[in-house]
């Protein structure tokens, strides 16, 4: 349906990791009728800014002490104390990021996942191209593709699930309940990344991706 060259220049991936995805990717859009020059073009942009440009499938809990702070902590939910976030993340000449820890704590007790002692946190990470994170979600997106993606956590960084994990969460996974299709339809870009992200982060990096696809997908003839 689509080339290396253009998904490379929609997502802003290397040639490799282009190759790498593009089977699944393929298979991806066409299960879930993302079929059209517009759709493609906002579709692609979201995978190629939650993956890093396809090159990471799992999430990183590689933080310093103050990225932690302000990535995880709230004005409701103070989870990392600076006295423990000293203790767990990265200090140069002192000790490495105890990601484990750190997963295990910044998402325990919501999505699904279970207490700190679980470690459920960490081991329903983000993964895969759309960053599928939490137990709820791995259970929800495994019944729909028929794999056991509570068991088997890991295949969701793997091809072709780590690509039809977002698949299922573009059509019936995501915030409001129905195919972004249909914001694609209308160009709704913001929509789109809200859904997808749940609020504006990465917003003008987002729209800069797409505003690029759809010159690359302007007045191209999709092969079936």
């Amino acid at each position: 349906m689509i080339t290396i060259d253009q998904l490379r220049r929609a997502t802003g991936a290397t040639a490799a990791d282009a190759a790498r995805w593009l089977g699944a990717i393929d298979t991806t859009m066409r299960r879930f009728e993302i079929n059209t020059p517009g759709r493609i073009a906002h579709f692609l942009p979201q995978i190629g800014h939650e993956s890093g440009a396809l090159a990471k499938s799992r999430e990183s809990f590689n933080y310093s002490p103050d990225g932690l702070r302000n990535t995880f902590n709230s004005r409701r939910n103070e989870r990392f104390t600076i006295a423990l976030a000293q203790q767990l993340g990265r200090v140069p000449g002192q000790h490495k990021a105890n990601e484990e820890q750190i997963g295990a704590i910044a998402y325990a007790n919501r999505m699904g996942n279970g207490s700190i002692e679980s470690r459920e946190g960490f081991i329903y990470c983000g993964r895969g191209l759309g960053q599928l994170t939490g137990k709820d979600a791995y259970r929800r997106a495994g019944d729909y593709l028929g794999v056991d993606l509570v068991t088997h956590p890991e295949l969701v960084e793997m091809s072709p699930w780590g690509a039809l994990t977002f698949g299922w969460f573009w059509h019936i996974g995501n915030a409001t309940g129905k195919s972004l299709n249909l914001l694609a339809d209308l160009g709704d870009v913001d929509g789109i990344s809200r859904a997808i992200n749940g609020g504006n982060n990465g917003l003008l990096a987002r729209r800069d991706l797409t505003r690029l696809a759809l010159r690359v997908f302007d007045g191209v003839e999709l092969v079936a």
